[in-house]
């Protein structure tokens, strides 16, 4: 994703909803130094991410291995430490941000703690609290709540949707199947 993008969708949040496995601080990405990584950090708000991919707009990073690279709107964006090669920035990120945006006033979880869940409860729960019934692919497949991913395929395509009613011939591979998920109205 270029930073151009990354900086448009977060001017479209909450900058005060709290998100998990969101990113800190720039600088040059260690995979390729023209590249720009952001530290990864545990809760961050949508403001603080904003704030630290517009300071690397025009910013000048030196590189790993030495040599100065100036980040543009094009420049590619990836989360990883700074010795570490970092890993694309994918609209998954954002769905998964999105998910688990809490606003600070909302209690905690009482049954498990926030850091105590993995990506798929994550998943699951940012679902239900948006009112959704589980992920879809538009015409390629889809999965419910208590079945998240089953497939074990590419999820950054996949979009939070509500049982529907629907033909079965163009999702899970033309299989049958006992529900359809697509867009929420």
């Amino acid at each position: 994703m270029y930073l151009k993008q990354l900086i448009e969708w977060l001017e479209k949040q909450d900058p005060e909803a709290v998100v998990k496995d969101g990113f800190g601080s720039p600088h040059s990405d260690r995979g390729h130094y023209e590249n720009l990584g952001f530290n990864p950090v545990e809760e961050t708000t949508f403001g603080a991410m904003l704030e630290n991919a517009r300071s690397a707009l025009g910013a000048t990073f030196e590189g790993y291995k030495g040599g100065d690279y100036t980040m543009h709107e094009y420049t590619d964006c990836f989360i990883g430490r700074y010795s570490e090669c970092g890993e694309s920035v994918t609209s998954a990120h954002m769905q998964l941000w999105h998910l688990t945006a809490t606003n600070p006033g909302q209690s905690k979880r009482k049954a498990k703690g926030k850091h105590d869940m993995n990506l798929m409860e994550l998943i699951e729960d940012g679902l239900k609290r948006h009112g959704y019934d589980g992920l879809f692919y538009e015409s390629q497949c889809a999965c419910k709540i208590g079945d998240i991913y089953p497939c074990g395929g590419e999820i950054n395509g996949c979009e939070p949707g509500v049982f529907v009613d629907g033909p079965c011939d163009s999702c899970c591979g033309g299989a049958p199947c006992d529900f359809h998920i697509g867009k929420k109205d």
